[in-house]
């Protein structure tokens, strides 16, 4: 039997790291994924839980509104609420965090400068020159 989920979608709210007692990092974050088969739009919001370096990856590198891959199992935990009646929560614990989409504006390298000139190239250089058919090619 297998509990597996991979789910993607954007972040509700910019996720928080908090530390354990005992020192673990863990965030807790909420998912947004629409549903595309109907006509009617409609959006789910999922719960997921990270521990560790996958909590810190999240906190680090996602922002509200960021597209996000979750890869996890999904736990379920019952609760009672004030007037006695039980509930059962559904939430996802990550395993594995992934990004999705292009890369952010911030991260790509900058174009080179409007006025940098081009390398040189080698003295006697003809890039139109023609290539032998040299049978000593390495591959």
């Amino acid at each position: 039997m297998a509990n597996r989920i991979v789910i993607t979608g954007r972040l509700v709210a910019d996720p928080e790291l908090r530390q354990t007692q005992s020192g673990v990092s863990v965030t807790k974050f909420r998912i947004a994924v629409p549903r595309r088969f109907s006509k009617e739009e409609k959006t789910d919001f999922f719960d997921v839980e990270a521990w560790r370096a996958a909590a810190e990856f999240v906190c680090k590198y996602f922002a509200k509104g960021k597209l996000i891959e979750v890869d996890g199992n999904l736990q379920t935990s019952p609760w009672e609420d004030k007037n006695g009646s039980k509930h059962q929560g559904v939430k996802i614990v990550a395993e594995q965090v992934n990004f999705v989409g292009d890369k952010p504006k911030e991260q790509t390298p900058a174009a080179p400068a409007a006025n940098a000139s081009p390398a040189a190239a080698p003295e006697g250089f003809d890039p139109f020159a023609a290539v032998s058919d040299s049978d000593d090619l390495p591959f």
